[in-house]
């Protein structure tokens, strides 16, 4: 349904608002008037459909990852899946690093005011 309303649109486009040349058309023209609108629709079709991939596909959560010449490359999803565990992995490791941090602290509070108690016993 997009890729047709966004041929419609382009064809509109190429018709009514791309004014053709006074003068001698271009060599890519073919020496043909009707060459260069058809050239031109497929020009509008061809960016318009780019662009409503890209928005598309980044708001399902994927953006490309390159720009180039011959277009754009989005990350392989075998790679991002395994990106995203060794994230989790990073993130459950981290999270038993803080949990035991958690303990040493509460160990060293304890130990403290053991020592606080005793001093203030002994004065």
């Amino acid at each position: 349904m997009l890729v047709v309303a966004g041929l419609v649109v382009s064809i509109a486009a190429g018709v009514f608002l791309i004014e053709l040349p006074a003068g001698e058309l271009p060599g890519i023209a073919l020496e043909s008037a009707a060459m260069l609108v058809i050239e031109r629709i497929a020009i509008l079709f061809a960016t318009w459909l780019l662009a409503v991939v890209v928005v598309v596909r980044s708001l399902a959560g994927d953006l490309p990852v390159e720009v180039s010449g011959r277009g754009f490359r989005y990350a392989d999803a075998a790679i991002a899946q395994k990106g995203l565990l060794d994230s989790e992995g990073a993130f459950e490791r981290l999270d038993q690093e803080v949990d035991e941090l958690r303990q040493a602290v509460a160990i060293i509070e304890a130990k403290q005011d053991g020592l606080a108690k005793s001093r203030d016993d002994m004065l």
